[in-house]
C-alpha cells in the first residue's frame, strides 16, 4: 500500500531544473513508477472548486506553473541513488531533515536568482522510507516559505492519495 503525502500548497512557480527534468524523463512511464504532473491550471481549477484558501493565497496559485512529482513503488536504491546526485549537482541547499524510524523526509531549496534572500525559486521534498521513495518538485518566481506554510495549514497540510 503507498500512502503518500503531496502538500497542497498554492505557490508561485516557474519550470523545474534541468536534472529534475532529467530523473523525471529518465523515471516516466517505467514499471514499478507512478510519475504526476499537475500544471497550474490545475491547481487553479481546484481552488475554484474547494475554496480551500482565502483571496490573498488564491493569487498565489494563479501564479503556479508547475508541480512535479516521482513516486517509487518499492525500495530502488539505484534510485535512491539518482535522487541524491540530483540534489548534489542541482544547486540545491537542505533546509531541513527529519528522520522517523527507517523514514527520512528532506526539504531543499534553490534561492530566487535575484538575490531576494527570503525567496526560492524551487522546492524539492524527497521522502525515503523502508517501503517507497518520492521526490516532489515546486519550482517558481518568488516562492515564500511562510506563504507556503500558511496556506498548508489552511488546506488541512496534505491531501492523502492510497493505492
Amino acid at each position: 500500500m503507498i500512502i503518500l503525502i503531496l502538500l497542497s500548497v498554492p505557490v508561485a512557480l516557474s519550470a523545474q531544473t534541468r536534472s529534475f527534468l532529467d530523473l523525471y524523463d529518465k523515471y516516466a512511464g517505467v514499471d514499478g513508477y507512478v510519475t504526476i504532473e499537475m500544471s497550474g491550471s490545475m491547481f487553479n481549477v481546484i481552488n475554484g472548486v474547494a475554496k480551500v484558501v482565502d483571496k490573498e493565497s488564491s493569487g498565489m496559485i494563479s501564479k503556479i506553473d508547475n508541480l512535479i512529482m516521482i513516486v517509487a513503488d518499492t525500495v530502488d536504491p539505484a534510485f535512491d541513488r539518482d535522487v541524491e546526485a540530483m540534489v548534489r549537482s542541482g544547486g540545491y541547499i537542505s533546509m531541513t531533515t527529519i528522520r522517523d524510524g527507517g523514514d527520512t523526509v528532506r526539504f531543499y531549496m534553490i534561492p530566487q536568482k535575484d538575490g531576494d534572500g527570503g525567496k526560492a525559486s524551487e522546492f524539492m521534498m524527497t521522502v525515503i522510507s523502508d517501503s517507497e521513495s518520492v521526490v516532489m518538485s515546486i519550482t517558481g518566481d518568488g516562492l515564500d516559505i511562510d506563504e507556503i506554510s500558511r496556506i498548508a495549514r489552511k488546506t488541512g497540510n496534505a491531501i492523502i492519495l492510497e493505492d
